[in-house]
């Protein structure tokens, strides 16, 4: 259970998290070949830039749903 006034926090990071992941996806769309076409450290770049954001959305994002449902 998270604190009252931690909400607009886990608010700002969900949206500025889901915000940074679709700039992630149009990036690849827009120029795939400079990430899977490259070397194995671009991949890596990518790959772990995605698994960070995703494990930062999930977690603010969980944050908020227990704020909502114990509250």
């Amino acid at each position: 259970m998270i604190p009252d006034q931690l909400t607009g926090f886990f608010s700002a990071g969900t949206g500025a998290v889901a915000a940074l992941v679709g700039l992630l996806f149009v990036a690849i769309s827009l120029a795939p070949q400079r990430v899977f076409g490259g070397t194995s450290a671009t991949h890596a770049i990518v790959t772990n830039t995605f698994i960070a954001l995703a494990d930062a959305f999930f977690v603010s994002f969980g944050a908020l749903i227990s704020a909502g449902t114990c509250g």
